[in-house]
């Protein structure tokens, strides 16, 4: 095979389009201090009554940020022009297939409207509150396993070959509301993270 007879297969092809899932960390203002809004989801879906940030599937020809203001819209009710996205965050990883496209939004003129196909109820915490929590955490073995039509053969070393066993860690945020746990709370602790982190590089350079 030739260059130009390869390039041409992969003309139409976009090696950088978005796919996977996209969700928002969304802030408010309540009282005059910044919020973080959560959802709590709908018993009638998958993972019912766990809590989540607004987000979802990245649908063919949707890039992450389009994808996330969709859902987002969807979920809580409101107009596009109601959030304003304010950065990208790092991605992501979970069990599901697929990237997860992470960005913090500001909700303008919300009223705890929301879809019940989507979210059972909706709640709001301060972010000085969140900042002061510990969560809990707990670590898990990733353990690999192999069908009976696994190529061990090909491998040096074959059933012998040294495969590399991971440890995960979870994070739970124990609140009045609810448990906030998994990959929002994986979010929400690199929020807060970088939060305090920069609150402590501005104290220290003013002392």
């Amino acid at each position: 095979m030739k260059l130009e007879e390869l390039m041409s297969l992969l003309e139409e092809t976009d090696f950088t389009r978005e796919s996977g899932f996209a969700v928002v960390l969304p802030l408010l203002e309540r009282d005059g201090e910044m919020h973080i809004l959560f959802e709590v989801r709908s018993p009638g879906i998958s993972q019912g009554g766990e809590v989540c940030f607004p987000g979802g599937r990245i649908e063919p020809g949707e890039t992450a940020m389009q994808a996330v203001i969709r859902e987002a819209c969807e979920e809580l009710c409101i107009a596009p022009s109601q959030l304003e996205i304010l950065k990208p965050m790092p991605d992501a990883h979970s069990s599901r297939p697929g990237q997860i496209h992470c960005f913090i939004g500001l909700l303008h003129d919300y009223h705890d409207t929301f879809s019940p196909d989507e979210a059972e109820r909706v709640f709001t915490l301060p972010v000085e509150q969140l900042l002061q929590m510990e969560p809990q955490t707990g670590t898990y073995q990733l353990q690999r396993q192999f069908d009976d039509a696994f190529p061990f053969a090909l491998l040096p070393g074959g059933k012998e070959y040294p495969f590399r066993s991971r440890k995960e860690t979870l994070w739970f945020y124990r609140t009045e509301d609810a448990v906030i746990w998994g990959l929002t709370a994986g979010i929400l602790r690199r929020f807060l993270e970088t939060v305090r982190t920069r609150q402590e590089t501005a104290k220290q350079s003013e002392d």
